[in-house]
Order: C-alpha cells, then sequence, then structure tokens
C-alpha cells in the first residue's frame, strides 16, 4: 500500500538574491538564453565541467551554440562539454542565431597532488600529539563506525553522506583544545571536539571507507574536502553539527561558491578546486533539481485541489524563476534529504523536485493550525492526482513574500 511520509516544514520569510547574467536586451516576446547561476566558474587543468544553457521560455526548436574566448585554456563543444587544458582564464558564453547570449568566466587552475592517506603512528594526520594506544583505540573505533554505517556495495556517496550523518548527529562541539578536542580521538571516542577534531574524525572515517579526503585548513578554519564520483566537494562537519535540526543547511559536499557563505575562500594553489554542489548540474532537463514543467503541473492539480477545499486560492507555477535559482532552494531541501536519509534508513531518495508558485501576499501561512501550507496535503494529494510512481513522497516548504517555495523528495524502499 502506498505511504505519506511526512518531513517537518519550516515556514519563514527569506530574502533570496540571485546573480544576473548579462544578456543582449532583446524585443518583447523574443527568447532569451541562460547559461549559469554564477558568474564565475573554477577548476583544475584535466577536469571537466558541463554547461546546461536553457531557453527562456523553453523551446526544444532553438539550437543553442556554445564558444570558448580562449580554446587554449578551455575548449567547450556543442553539447556545453568543457574540458580545461592549462591555467588561466577563458569566457564561456553560450548564444543564439538571433544575437542573444550568456556568458560565465572560467578560471583553470593547476591540478592538485592526492592528499596523503593518514596513518596510525606518531605525528598522525588524525592527530598529532595521540600516543600509539590511543591511536590503535580510534584505528578500531573508525573501522567499527565505517563496518556499521557503509558497505562495499554502496556508492561513494552514500558512503560519504552515512559517515557524514554520524559524525554531525553524533558528536558535540566544544571550543578549546584540552581533553583531545583537536584530534580523531576526541571525535571518534569521546564525541567532543572542536573544528580540528571534526576534520580529523571524518578524515579518518572516508579514509577507512576508501575514500579520498583532504584535511583543509584555512586562517585557522578546519574542514574536510573528498572526491566523490571523479569530483572534489568540501565537507565541513563541525557546521553541520552546531545547526544540526536547525533548518540552516548542513555543509556537504558543496562548491567553493557555497563555502564563501561560511566566510572561508579557498586556496587553489593547496586545495583541487570544487566548483558544483553535489547533484548540481545546470539549470536544464538533465539536473535532478529542475523544477520540471510537466512534474509541477500534475502536483499542482493535487495542490489546488487540497487548497480549494480549505478555502484558498489557486497557485501559479512560476517556471521562469525556478529555473534560475536552483542553488538557492538546494540550500533548504538539504537539511530536509539529510532527515530523511537518516531517520527513514529503509528508503532511499532517488529523486528531488521542487517548485516555486505564486501565492497571495495576504495570505497567512502556518503548519500549526492547519492553515494553507499544510505539507502533509500536499503530499497526499500529489498522490490522488495518480503519480505514484514512487512509493513515498515527501514534501518541506517555506514562503517569501508572494511567493511558494517547495521541495518534493521522492523515495522508494531499498532494494
Amino acid at each position: 500500500m502506498k505511504k505519506t511520509l511526512k518531513i517537518a516544514s519550516m515556514v519563514f520569510s527569506a530574502i533570496i538574491l540571485f546573480v544576473a547574467i548579462g544578456t543582449v536586451a532583446l524585443a518583447e516576446g523574443q527568447e532569451t538564453v541562460k547559461l549559469s547561476n554564477k558568474t564565475r566558474i573554477v577548476i583544475n587543468t584535466g577536469s571537466t565541467y558541463k554547461f546546461g544553457a536553457v531557453l527562456l521560455p523553453p523551446d526544444d526548436t532553438q539550437t543553442i551554440f556554445y564558444s570558448s574566448s580562449d580554446p587554449s585554456i578551455a575548449t567547450i563543444d556543442q553539447n556545453g562539454n568543457v574540458k580545461a587544458l592549462k591555467a588561466g582564464k577563458t569566457s564561456i558564453k553560450a548564444y543564439l542565431q538571433n544575437g542573444t547570449s550568456s556568458s560565465c568566466q572560467l578560471t583553470v587552475y593547476s591540478a592538485i597532488k592526492t592528499p596523503a592517506r593518514g596513518n596510525y603512528v606518531k605525528g598522525s594526520a588524525y592527530g598529532r600529539y595521540l600516543s600509539i594506544k590511543q591511536l590503535s583505540i580510534i584505528k578500531s573505533k573508525g573501522k567499527e563506525i565505517v563496518k556499521k554505517y557503509t558497505k562495499n556495495t554502496q556508492s561513494e556517496y552514500t558512503k560519504a553522506k552515512n559517515l557524514y550523518d554520524w559524525m554531525i548527529r553524533n558528536v558535540k562541539y566544544k571550543s578549546g583544545s584540552k581533553n583531545n578536542l583537536a584530534d580523531a580521538y576526541g571525535a571518534l571516542v569521546n564525541k567532543r571536539a572542536n573544528g580540528v577534531g571534526f576534520a580529523c574524525g571524518l578524515k579518518l572515517l572516508y579514509e577507512e571507507a576508501g575514500l579520498k579526503c583532504y584535511m583543509a585548513n584555512i586562517n585557522n578554519a578546519y574542514w574536510n574536502i573528498v572526491r566523490i564520483s571523479g569530483r572534489w566537494y568540501h565537507s565541513d562537519a563541525q557546521t553541520g553539527a552546531i545547526y544540526l535540526n536547525k533548518n540552516i543547511r548542513s555543509y556537504f559536499l558543496v562548491s567553493d561558491e557555497t563555502m564563501t557563505t561560511l566566510s572561508v575562500k579557498t586556496d587553489y594553489k593547496k586545495y583541487p578546486a570544487c566548483p558544483m554542489d553535489y547533484g548540481e548540474k545546470t539549470p536544464d532537463k538533465t539536473n535532478y533539481l529542475y523544477p520540471g514543467k510537466a512534474f509541477n503541473e500534475s502536483v499542482i492539480v493535487g495542490i489546488n485541489k487540497a487548497r480549494s477545499e480549505k478555502g484558498y486560492s489557486a497557485l501559479t507555477f512560476d517556471e521562469e524563476l525556478s529555473l534560475q535559482c536552483d542553488q538557492k532552494i538546494r540550500s533548504f531541501s538539504e537539511n530536509r534529504v539529510t532527515d530523511a536519509n537518516f531517520n527513514y534508513p529503509n528508503y532511499t531518495n532517488i529523486d528531488i523536485r521542487y517548485g516555486i508558485y505564486n501565492i497571495n501576499s495576504d495570505e497567512k501561512l502556518s503548519t500549526d493550525d492547519n492553515g494553507s501550507l499544510d505539507i502533509g496535503a500536499y503530499a497526499k494529494a500529489y498522490f490522488e492526482a495518480g503519480n505514484q510512481e514512487y512509493t513515498h513522497f515527501a514534501c518541506a516548504g517555506y514562503r517569501n513574500s508572494n511567493k511558494l517555495y517547495l521541495v518534493y523528495i521522492l523515495c522508494k524502499p531499498k532494494s
């Protein structure tokens, strides 16, 4: 029997900022092309990156062309695939035959060597001052945690996610340096750690699970950079633990750009570039966070039915805004995914969608008094609309002025 999974939602007013990418001025009704949500992308030599420009409004009959201002730095094919050849800067442009265009600066840094794996001898990366006995204990503890929360058959992402979740849910942040707060012993054994201890502990767990991992350190800020499926990502377990259950995104597998929201700017001479949040592509139809016009046109039927029964006006789907902000709404959805993975281990999140809808700015939103943002009703309405491809459906949302942001997490049992 199909069930509805309800995840606690969050309702608040938010200020969302978007970076406008320059385009040529057009006559009314003329199509525009959008290349990226970002004005600057950084990658390393030998790396690849995929741009996926979109047309606004969507039109499958138009052809989008791509070019690189300096092909000796990086090339781009007509499918949007970039290959970095040498260090330098180039401008990537997407354009239409009608003259409209959108561009993004691409900066290429030299490749960085793979990080050295930590060991269990004095001076270890897991704790410079740990004794041989303590090193033996954390080795056993690390293997125990990895064995319990990961399997050899799991993907690198699943292993990284399970171990990150263990850290942020079991280790408490504590300032200071006494009692092994600054090493993996404090994190894994005492379950108390400062920023250094969190980074040491997560590096140990990731490496015991067979993942390549840096322990990054810039201006006394410590975190990890881990390689997943050939790409590098930042993971900051300390921040994740501090803000756990406070409806602030956990910093798991995020980009250089996202890390700057913590006022941490990476050093491309020491660490590899992390140009993308995990799962991010570009706002095209291959993006697993792409709003999906067909999806939203179907789900809005069920949502508006539920709203009508409560006396609320119908919502309308804002496709253009949805296309522009997949990184902002992803910040909100990240904790919802963390909750679903950890609290419902028998289910696998296989798809994430979102929609941004127009709503009356005077309408009161409350989940406490069965107001219009009734997440359970929206989830139920989705299934009643006949969309039963998934066995579980979770929904979370928030409000910004006259826009309603809803994230849908679509699940099925583990095979």
